[in-house]
């Protein structure tokens, strides 16, 4: 049996892993489970031992986040008391492996007797129930957990559409794929979240589209599409009406009325990383003959790809490594930037279907 104390999660953390810990704090809040956060909790001037000694005996449980960058000299310090506390009070301890650590370091190798809990991503739901689990003693239903939060993104969805207000309904649509997937600040789709994107909720996104459209629009009816192409995207943007003769439609030509074209909408959801900055093609010029120069060999390519990506890493940024090796390889046989003209649109289309496939 649990037992109730002010507070339900002591979260120990290296301030380096601040701001993911926040988030989860917050992930934990909307659970109805109240975190004891350092932040939150410490007035200026406090010494950390008495804090947290004033603090143990009102937590039910701890959870200790391991990142990246270590133990920092907060955690150590909060370890020392925290765990020997714990032990005394008889409250469970939760180790919590933090995106890019796979194992509990050796430091720690007393916590490896314990269950850990492991994000693989940012805000892992998996790993978010899990520690759920460790800290309720409750282990909580997904399924329930999905359907409530469809229900609570979708209202907004579901009104836009009821009113035939097509156009605000295929951006709230693009809102919600991205917030599901946790890209709202990137505003795109890798390929790694393509893949990893609940169906779940697709299949309830489809159900509003296809339920008011009276059968017209939606996922589903683009998926029927796709295939009756067989993954041709020329194909496929013709027959849904984004393609015409003289070359892929606009966002301003988008046809937001239940006249325009089977599987015309939703229109432009599954975004991809693109550039308009007319200065990049002196630079891409360069690159591209240096690459033509340097990259004749498939691990050639590959080197470069693999350096881009750690760069991007060094600097914070994120980067698709297998449509940066696509890019690269259109960029040696073209003349056109891959963001011009038809390529774009195609590497648009193409995400879409990869989207489509995993949607059943």
């Amino acid at each position: 049996m649990v037992r109730q104390r002010e507070f339900d999660v002591f979260l120990a953390h290296n301030s380096q892993d601040k701001p993911l810990v926040r988030g989860i704090a917050n992930e934990l809040k909307q659970r109805d489970i109240k975190p004891w956060l350092d932040e939150e909790q410490i007035p200026p001037g406090r010494s950390f031992q008495e804090v947290i000694q004033q603090a143990v005996p009102n937590v039910s449980s701890a959870a200790i986040f391991i990142g990246v960058a270590g133990l920092g000299n907060w955690q150590a310090m909060e370890l020392r008391i925290l765990i020997s506390q714990c032990v005394e009070a008889d409250i469970p301890v939760i180790p919590v492996l933090l995106p890019g650590v796979e194992t509990i370091p050796e430091p720690l190798i007393f916590l490896k007797q314990l269950n850990w809990v492991r994000f693989n991503t940012e805000m892992d739901d998996n790993a978010l129930d899990n520690l759920e689990w460790g800290i309720t003693g409750r282990k909580p239903d997904p399924t329930s957990r999905i359907e409530q939060k469809y229900s609570e993104l979708s209202v907004r969805l579901a009104l836009l559409l009821e009113a035939g207000r097509w156009r605000e309904a295929n951006e709230e649509t693009r809102k919600i794929i991205l917030k599901v997937a946790g890209q709202e600040k990137e505003g795109y789709l890798t390929d790694e979240k393509i893949q990893q994107f609940p169906s779940q909720f697709l299949r309830h996104i489809d159900i509003l589209w296809n339920g008011y459209s009276s059968g017209k629009f939606g996922f589903n009816i683009q998926k029927r599409i796709m295939r009756e192409s067989k993954k041709d995207p020329k194909v496929f943007g013709q027959r849904v009406g984004w393609c015409k003769e003289d070359g892929w439609i606009s966002a301003s030509q988008v046809i937001y009325s239940v006249d325009a074209p089977e599987g015309h909408l939703p229109w432009g959801t599954i975004e991809t990383i693109t550039m308009d900055n007319a200065g990049l093609t002196a630079i891409v010029d360069t690159i591209r003959w240096g690459t033509k120069g340097l990259a004749k060999q498939d691990w050639q390519r590959q080197l470069i790809v693999d350096f881009v990506d750690f760069m991007n890493t060094v600097t914070g940024d994120k980067s698709d490594k297998e449509q940066m090796k696509r890019n690269l390889e259109y960029e040696l046989s073209h003349e056109k930037a891959w963001w011009e003209g038809e390529r774009l649109a195609e590497i648009q289309i193409n995400k879409l279907f990869s989207f489509l496939i995993n949607f059943s």
